[in-house]
């Protein structure tokens, strides 16, 4: 008898995003927690299966040049995360991208600048089918490595 294998899930914690709550959530001036900024965890999540690695989400938040941007709790990139923690980049079979804001995928490449590179050479990406098809409507920092994915 062949025993199965449970998944294991392990969370990653990249740094703190200070989130303002009115301007995220739109609310209105007298709603109890308007003008309140929360930081909120950056996360990714590595999903080891028997055949299959996958990884949620691949933040990173390093914005070379451009100090407003870089965070205080900032802990490094996810592909880092990965290597220390017994995962090399090139292990992961999967990525799946919830949703294409660039703290959702800016992990996925290299450069952060110029991006050129995948970071997971050896994954086959997901996205929405509406997110792929409105690469032309994204910020361009947020559609730069959804187009090397592309590539």
């Amino acid at each position: 008898m062949i025993a199965n294998a449970l998944p294991t899930i392990t969370p990653f914690n990249i740094g703190l995003l200070p989130a303002d709550l009115t301007g995220w959530f739109h609310l209105p001036d007298d709603h109890p927690h308007a003008g309140q900024v929360e930081k909120l965890p950056m996360q990714c999540y590595l999903i080891a299966l028997p055949r299959r690695t996958v990884l949620v989400d691949a933040p990173a938040y390093e914005f070379p040049g451009d100090n407003s941007m870089l965070l205080p709790e900032f802990v490094g990139r996810t592909a880092s995360l990965l290597a220390a923690a017994g995962t090399p980049s090139e292990a992961i079979t999967d990525v799946i991208i919830t949703h294409p804001h660039l703290d959702h995928t800016v992990g996925l490449v290299r450069p952060v600048k110029n991006p050129s590179t995948p970071i997971f050479p050896n994954a086959r990406h997901y996205l929405n089918i509406k997110d792929w098809e409105n690469l032309s409507t994204m910020e361009e920092i947020e559609r730069r490595p959804l187009q090397v994915l592309q590539r």
